[in-house]
């Protein structure tokens, strides 16, 4: 079928019943409505600025939004069992065997899994006095509910009861609720809006917890809760807009870690959980921009700091002393060719997570930072992360290890022996339709040259049948953004994508840290746009390696990889085919003005404050939404969720609406609203891969010429 053009009627004949005409719907169009802004003597008008609903209960609004959901369903009908054929690919090679890794804490083994044709897991225990059971089934709790999310579960000091986060919305506005497990019990805590992190006290009386700022969303607030509901205490209040909190305990069990955290610094707080009432003190006073993490073992803390050292030095104090920088013993120092991420410290050894050359690597080392090795991986451009560790006085070390083709395989390493043995893999299962074999697929790293000089790494995976001879479809995946590095994750649905004869690309643009610190600095601030020029290199740079041909090469990011996707196609709509932008952040300019937006305050050290005239004119020079033009963009699939609290509905709203106003292509331009779900789309397994398979079914049906 041929391409639709926008504002012009779309037929889809699969609705002929019994000789009746064909089914007609057009694009929605949305009204416009001036709405000026003046900033540093720049008029702009926002036509669609009244899409904006933060109650999310406007009837035109969301009349307007199930109009283009009705939209793209009729478009993407043409493919509906295209869709529906991967989504059964795809479910069919969900492992079977699908338990986690187990691991032990306070004497008793954890491990969860799913029971047959569950969407969600089960949390089992296995204790000394009894057998193995099920103490929390997320599937029963999600029942009732069309969205489900949860975080945080954590078993109390002395066995007795279990608590967790769940969130029904997916605004990541958590409640808290607490399960005796004697008596299976549930009791739902008073406190509401909470944030990520849950820790117990250690006489297992109350819990801590953040609670979200209403309205901006912020983690603002430590809250300690006891657990039988009498009484919430605020443990701490950050009231600096720009920083947010997070939590986290110590491995030994002995403090709570709070977190003060922006963009290029942190301020790090010790709660002592053996006290009741305790208030935190400084790990160490704040220092313009110094951000650093910890671990604490027997008397010591272990420091990973960023202090004059951007990728990291390695520390060991004594616990008395951690707040005298004086103190602190150097173990690592500093090196230009690996990035210090996080530690994991036992008695007589620490490990280091270190990057480098834009992979994971994890050292082992004795506790005075003498290098015993490094960790041997066990396939190409893997990833290779810190398991679950709670036990400090385990002779081994939780080691998981994931690659594009190779799902977590986990391993337990010995500290004296240095050898690992492996412990748990989650395999796929093993009917017929799940023949995965990571012998049938190629992983290759690039170095690419980009049109400043700087060399930018690629990795790129295809099924070994695959041609790099400039005939097949390439798919590059990008994000660089935060300092998140992109690494190498496992997929099946990516597998089947595989065997329709895709290469499958990550551009590790800056604004990563793939690279070290600087890697960041360069895609970030008034180095934005290096990020999407990196991406259109690495793109171009794989088309001449033959590795894709050209009109048939497809882009997608999500969330501020959705904003590298609309400024990818502003600089290069012709080089690609087809882009997925998922929930994206494009209104950059409006979004970083307005401190009442989830995110804007705490982000003006990613992005820039336009409140200044300088980060002003450049953040405008690429913002997506204000950069909309008459030019031909590429066929566009954007997607959103009504209650993101990331990147709120109403950017991609009005970023489509207004490029649909302006549309000068042939090309579908549609919108997917997820109505009951937020930043990280449908919930479940399931619902998941349903999203997947729609997404590939866009990309598939326009590379076979089914849209």
């Amino acid at each position: 079928m041929a391409n639709y053009k926008q504002g012009i009627a779309v037929i889809f004949a699969g609705l002929l019943i019994g000789g009746c005409e064909p089914a007609v719907i057009e694009p929605p169009v949305a009204k416009r409505i001036d709405h000026v802004m003046v900033n540093h003597g720049v008029e702009r008008n926002d036509p669609y600025y009244w899409l904006r609903d933060d109650t999310r209960s406007d009837k035109e609004i969301l009349a307007y939004l199930e109009q283009e959901n009705e939209y793209t369903n009729a478009v993407l009908s043409n493919v509906a069992e295209l869709e529906e054929s991967l989504y059964q690919r795809v479910y069919d090679r969900f492992a079977d065997d699908s338990a986690s890794q187990p691991y032990h804490k306070q004497g008793c083994r954890y491990r969860t899994d799913y029971a047959e044709g569950a969407n969600y897991e089960q949390l089992l225990q296995r204790c000394a006095t009894y057998a193995e059971r099920v103490i929390l089934d997320f599937e029963e709790r999600s029942a009732g509910h069309s969205f489900f999310e949860y975080s945080g579960y954590d078993v109390s000091p002395d066995g007795s009861h279990i608590a967790w986060l769940e969130d029904h919305e997916g605004r990541r506005q958590f409640k808290l609720f607490v399960k005796n497990l004697v008596t299976d019990q549930v009791t739902q805590l008073s406190v509401q809006d909470l944030g990520y992190g849950l820790v117990w006290r250690q006489d297992s009386k109350s819990v801590f917890v953040v609670q979200r700022e209403q309205g901006t969303l912020r983690e603002h607030r430590v809250l300690e809760v006891l657990t039988d509901n009498s009484a919430v205490r605020v443990v701490l209040h950050e009231p600096d807009e720009e920083y947010a909190l997070y939590i986290d305990a110590t491995r030994s069990g002995e403090y709570l870690v709070i977190s003060s955290t922006h963009t290029e610094q942190t301020h790090l707080s010790l709660v002592d959980l053996n006290k009741e009432n305790a208030k935190p003190t400084y790990f160490v006073e704040p220092a313009d921009k110094h951000q650093l993490t910890i671990d604490h073992v027997n008397d010591y803390f272990y420091v990973v700091s960023n202090f004059k050292a951007p990728n990291g030095q390695l520390f060991r104090v004594a616990e008395a002393q951690h707040s005298d920088m004086s103190q602190w013993q150097l173990l690592v120092g500093e090196r230009q060719e690996a990035l210090i991420e996080s530690l994991v410290a036992f008695d007589d050894d620490v490990y280091t997570l270190e990057r480098v050359s834009g992979y994971l690597q994890i050292a082992h080392r004795q506790n005075d930072g003498q290098l015993v090795q490094y960790i041997p991986k066990q396939f190409d451009a893997d990833t290779i992360y810190f398991g679950a560790n709670y036990d400090i006085d385990s002779k081994h070390l939780n080691v998981v290890i994931e690659g594009l083709t190779q799902p977590e395989q986990h391993f337990s390493y010995a500290h004296k022996l240095g050898s690992s043995t492996t412990q748990r893999l989650r395999a796929t299962s093993e009917n017929t339709h799940s023949n995965i074999s990571s012998d049938d697929y190629v992983v290759e790293s690039h170095w690419i040259t980009a049109r400043d000089g700087e060399r930018v790494l690629a990795t790129t995976v295809r099924h070994k049948s695959t041609p790099t001879d400039g005939s097949a479809a390439l798919w590059v995946y990008g994000y660089g953004a935060y300092g998140s590095s992109s690494d190498s994750w496992f997929s099946v649905a990516r597998t089947v994508l595989l065997d329709e004869g895709f290469i499958w690309a990550i551009a590790h643009v800056r604004g990563g840290k793939e690279l070290g610190a600087s890697w960041y600095d360069q895609g970030r601030l008034m180095h934005k746009k290096n990020s999407f020029t990196d991406f259109v290199d690495v793109t171009k740079g794989l088309l001449e390696k033959g590795y894709g041909a050209d009109g048939r090469v497809y882009a997608e990011g999500a969330s501020a990889g959705g904003l590298l996707m609309g400024g990818v196609i502003n600089i290069a709509p012709d080089l690609y085919n087809g882009v997925i932008a998922g929930v994206p952040f494009v209104d950059v300019v409006t979004t970083m003005l307005d401190a009442s937006i989830p995110l804007t305050t705490f982000e003006w050290d990613e992005w820039g404050n336009p409140i200044d005239k300088e980060a002003f004119d450049y953040m405008l020079s690429y913002s997506p939404y204000d950069q909309v033009s008459d030019i031909a963009y590429p066929n566009l699939l954007v997607t959103s969720g009504l209650h993101d609290s990331q990147v709120q509905y109403f950017e991609p709203t009005k970023w489509v609406a207004k490029m649909r106003h302006h549309w000068n292509s042939p090309n579908l331009l549609l919108l997917d609203t997820n109505m009951t779900a937020g930043h990280g789309g449908a919930s479940g397994r399931y619902g998941a891969a349903r999203e997947e398979a729609k997404h590939m079914a866009f990309i598939l049906g326009l590379d076979k010429k089914q849209l």
